[in-house]
């Protein structure tokens, strides 16, 4: 009867299963002991009511020549021998070389880092436009803020201008030119008033 020796690794261990979840890989040295081991994993998966997929049981020989070759069968069916199979995420081949899976993982950061400086180009962006926005509001609320204050410190300016010039005239009464002075500062300031409230208006409205 063939036992499993497995793969050997180092002077006194040696491998004969790698198993993670329900990717399983048979390690060996030769086509008689895989055989063997497929038959026993085969016979025991039956007994708790499970079967091997013939279909997905794939055999490799990495960096290995082995003089015994002969078609391997599970339960019956042949098992296919193949150039690369992926386990576990990674490629294995015949040659035992990586250099498939080096273009693989570069490639992969190549995409990934692409991606975080299209987020980062679109989040910097976004921050430009914020800030931009926010200026283009400071400039209104200073234009509102100047346009309302210049049109007090003119109306306050034209009214006392007009109040002086009235009062110190030499014609009509003293009271009819205290009247009109009067008169004509607040017109003029609810005239000014009105105006910084128009243009006010018209800025929130564009």
């Amino acid at each position: 009867m063939v036992g499993l020796a497995g793969v050997r690794v180092g002077h006194d261990c040696s491998i004969t299963y790698l198993d993670y979840n329900d990717e399983d890989a048979i390690l060996s040295e030769s086509y008689a002991e895989v055989q063997h081991a497929l038959d026993e994993v085969s016979r025991m998966a039956k007994m708790v009511g499970m079967k091997i997929n013939a279909s997905k049981t794939k055999i490799i020989t990495v960096n290995y020549l082995l003089p015994d070759r002969v078609a391997v069968t599970l339960d019956g069916e042949a098992v296919a021998e193949v150039e690369s199979f992926k386990y576990l995420g990674t490629n294995l081949t015949v040659t035992g070389q990586a250099k498939d899976e080096i273009t693989t993982h570069f490639l992969s950061i190549y995409y990934n880092l692409s991606d975080l400086s299209i987020y980062l180009l679109v989040t910097q962006s976004v921050q430009y436009l914020s800030i931009t926005i926010s200026l283009i509001d400071l400039s209104i609320y200073l234009s509102i803020y100047l346009s309302i204050y210049l049109s007090i410190y003119l109306s306050i300016s034209i009214c006392s201008y007009l109040s002086i010039y009235f009062i110190l005239a030499k014609f009509y009464s003293f009271f009819i030119r205290l009247n009109v002075s009067i008169y004509l500062s607040i017109y003029l300031s609810i005239y000014l008033s009105m105006s910084a409230c128009s243009s006010c208006t018209y800025i929130f409205e564009q």
